[in-house]
């Protein structure tokens, strides 16, 4: 089988063909020394943008598994103050307020508001930090996630204040 051109690329594919003939060695050298240049040079740039990508991902899963390691080893703890019994079929507001009581957060430092059925906005008022983050852990488990957060530290050692905006499965 023999494979025909078009005659616009056939005479196009000539004079490429006679101009390099028409070279000298030297020429050829450079030109072909440039070509690879010009084929390597991106495909080395792309290696490394790969590789080093490769880096920053396999850096942040182990920070992730890291954190995860910590969730893991603080989840009995979780389970014994009750926050891993709170019922699925509930609302999402009375899930965060089952989680407040079962994580003893007192309801004076802990607001729920209902901005749709699927979403709410929870006040912290100088709330236990280390509760908050085992109450939004079992949120997190449950599928609920964290839209937008505004923490600041509270004037008593340990406490946050501020606002977090939840959005439910």
């Amino acid at each position: 089988m023999t494979l025909t051109w078009p005659p616009q690329l056939q005479a196009l594919f000539d004079r490429l063909y006679n101009g390099y003939a028409e070279l000298s060695p030297r020429d050829r050298r450079a030109l072909a020394i440039g070509a690879a240049a010009v084929t390597l040079i991106p495909l080395l740039a792309l290696w490394w943008q790969v590789t080093e990508r490769n880096w920053g991902a396999q850096n942040r899963i182990a920070e992730k598994r890291s954190v995860l390691q910590q969730w893991n080893f603080s989840q009995p703890q979780w389970q014994a103050s009750g926050l891993a019994r709170i019922p699925l079929d509930l609302p999402l507001q009375q899930r965060l307020e089952a989680a407040r009581n079962a994580a003893g957060l007192s309801a004076a430092a802990f607001r729920v508001t209902e901005q749709t059925p699927r979403s709410v906005l929870l006040q912290l008022d100088s709330a236990d930090f280390s509760s908050t983050v085992a109450l939004l852990g079992q949120m997190s488990a449950e599928g609920v996630s964290v839209e937008s957060v505004a923490l600041v530290a509270a004037a008593r050692p340990g406490a946050v204040s501020g606002t977090l905006l939840l959005r439910g499965p």
